[in-house]
């Protein structure tokens, strides 16, 4: 299957079946060999739906995987017959820790090193709840940009 036809059956499925359940903004990944593909975020994972199909609710695991890892356990589609192992969970977490490294290298060339000191342990803190999936990049984007605008708000005052 090449990549262009892949992605355009991976937005199919996300356009008319995801989407319309409102289940907030989701990522998603592939099976090993790029047979099936599920959506999921930190609260929920969707059903697979088989890429030839572009079903959901004809896949099931091949009961012979069960005993096996996780990532090796089969996915069947009982329409079409293919399957596929379910692969590593398709992670952010190495792409995500690379750009903390990246931004901690520019924060270290932009503020005086007490300035840093001062606002690592929370900045740490609030990047592994986001690896965990306790919560989301743009749950603690709010939370900065209301701590912001409150800081604001308190040196207006003060002036």
């Amino acid at each position: 299957m090449n990549s262009l036809n892949l992605h355009q059956k991976i937005n199919r499925i996300k356009n008319e079946i995801i989407d319309p359940q409102q289940l907030g903004k989701m990522s998603y990944r592939l099976s090993t060999h790029q047979k099936f593909v599920t959506w999921y975020h930190s609260q929920y994972e969707s059903n697979w739906f088989c890429l030839n199909c572009e079903k959901d609710d004809e896949t099931v695991m091949d009961p012979t995987t069960q005993d096996v890892s996780f990532e090796k356990q089969n996915i069947q589609c009982q329409r079409c017959g293919i399957s596929d192992p379910q692969g590593s969970l398709v992670s952010t977490k190495i792409q995500d820790r690379e750009a903390w490294k990246s931004a901690q290298s520019i924060v270290s060339h932009s503020f005086d090193r007490e300035t840093i000191k001062a606002t690592e342990k929370r900045s740490r803190e609030r990047f592994e709840r986001i690896q965990s999936g306790e919560t989301t990049i743009e749950d603690e984007e709010t939370v900065l940009l209301m701590q912001w605008r409150a800081l604001n708000n308190l040196l207006k005052s003060q002036d």
